[in-house]
């Protein structure tokens, strides 16, 4: 638990874990003291629960792990799936600004000459 809390970047989750692996010293199951913090997921804290109370605990967290690895490759993949649109509007933008720029200077530069 400690090398885990010593490699998220994120503050909050940090002290979470802490506060977890204190609990456990202290002789609380893993499922408690998650249950008592809000940064987990009401479902990681039941699958926890069953895990331990079927001493399954790492195939359960295993299972859990792959679960929340499948929704944020799905949640990335729709927000791509919003940006790259958004994104060629954007260029289409730039680039028909950039033509209509030269176009307008050619025609300018031809009135002049003739």
């Amino acid at each position: 638990m400690a090398m885990v809390t010593q490699q998220t970047s994120n503050k909050a989750m940090a002290k979470a874990l802490t506060d977890v692996q204190q609990s456990m010293i202290a002789g609380a199951g893993l499922s408690g003291p998650m249950g008592r913090n809000k940064l987990f997921l009401p479902l990681m804290v039941q699958m926890t629960s069953v895990g331990e109370e079927t001493g399954n605990l790492d195939n359960t967290l295993t299972t859990v792990a792959d679960s929340y690895e499948v929704e944020a490759d799905d949640k990335t993949k729709s927000m791509i799936a919003l940006i790259v649109p958004a994104m060629t509007i954007i260029l289409g933008l730039i680039v028909g600004f950039i033509a209509l720029s030269l176009v307008s200077a050619m025609y300018s530069i031809y009135g002049q000459l003739g």
